[in-house]
């Protein structure tokens, strides 16, 4: 009976100390607070549970392992506050942090730092949303002045990195005083911007030619129309007039196409006949010239003349591609440009 009696009461001990272990009014006195909540049976505060310290600051929330660790809510003494997810004791996933001037993050933290994405609002009405390491700003983000001004741009360890480009101030524009200068101007003097010059028209002339009995060409008749260049030339004695040279009318039509055979090799006419007689394709990445009617490549010299008939321009191909001199000229026959090509492509 003795022994049955002490089997009984060592029972009731261990049913009374389990019983308390898993307890959720269970209370714990510690040296800087005060733990009331869920343990195991360990005696590790384990579950739902309020830790309050001494200086008034809480936390109430999960506990695992004697750990916070799960959601909770923690208050500072000094008004700060953070609702949020813990791991391991300390702040990480996603929380909520405000402190007592109206400033607060919302966003991600790890190991008790603001870390990823999230968002910062400022007492001032300053706002930054974006990307956060250690604490700072890093990363791409915008940032929203009070006025609702703003900036997209990168950020490292808290500085930003792209600077913006402020404005710079226009300049004014000088005024210049007229001045007036005795005297005549010269006609070698450049001509003022507010001065209108009257366009180089060439003139229009018709000229009746009769040819005596004995084969002299003699002018019957030569009717000039006087041009605006001409009027200001006769009221201006030092002023040279122009007379076209060998009393020749100027061509007021395209110069006729000219094509002297195989024999020549030697082809004439304006850039709109040179489309008409001859059509061009992109043979192995080179262009190839070809007879718009034969389809056969065209080998020889092409001479290129302007509406009134002048040569402004000179080629040369073999099997329909630039091969040998090209030359450009100016109205005055003058070479302005010259190139050497061979089997399509331009020697350097």
């Amino acid at each position: 009976m003795n022994h049955l009696h002490a089997l009984t009461f060592f029972l009731s001990l261990f049913l009374l100390f389990t019983s308390c272990q898993t307890s959720k009014n269970t209370s714990i006195e510690f040296s800087d607070g005060t733990y009331k909540g869920e343990i195991d049976k360990k005696g590790r505060k384990h579950g739902k549970g309020i830790y309050t310290w001494h200086d008034g600051s809480t936390y109430e929330g999960d506990f695992k392992n004697d750990a916070r660790n799960g959601n909770g809510l923690f208050h500072w003494n000094n008004g700060e506050n953070y609702k949020g997810d813990y791991l391991e004791d300390e702040r990480t996933g996603q929380g909520l942090y405000r402190w007592p001037d109206g400033s607060y993050y919302e966003g991600s933290f790890l190991r008790g730092k603001r870390h990823g994405l999230g968002t910062f609002h400022s007492a001032d009405g300053t706002v930054y949303v974006g990307q956060w390491f250690d604490d700072l700003q890093h990363g791409q983000g915008k940032l929203t002045n009070p006025n609702k001004t703003s900036i997209q741009a990168i950020w490292k360890n808290g500085k930003l990195i792209a600077q913006p480009s402020p404005l710079p101030k226009s300049s004014t524009k000088p005024k210049l005083e007229k001045i007036d200068i005795p005297g005549s101007v010269e006609t070698d003097s450049p001509i003022p911007a507010n001065v209108e010059v009257p366009k180089l028209v060439p003139p229009s002339q018709t000229e009746i030619i009769k040819q005596s009995s004995s084969n002299d060409i003699k002018k019957e008749e030569v009717q000039i129309e006087q041009t605006p260049l001409q009027s200001l030339q006769k009221e201006d004695s030092n002023v040279e007039e122009v007379i076209p040279k060998n009393n020749l009318p100027v061509p007021t039509s395209p110069a006729p196409e000219k094509h002297e055979g195989n024999d020549s090799n030697i082809w004439t006419g304006t850039v709109e006949q040179a489309e008409i007689h001859f059509i061009t394709e992109l043979i192995n990445g080179i262009d190839t010239v070809r007879d718009a009617k034969s389809k056969i490549p065209f080998s020889g010299k092409m001479q290129i003349l302007n509406p009134v008939g002048m040569l402004i321009g000179e080629v040369n191909l073999l099997n329909g591609q630039l091969h040998g001199e090209e030359i450009f000229l100016s109205d005055e026959g003058i070479v302005t440009e010259r190139n050497l090509w061979q089997n399509g492509k331009k020697v350097e």
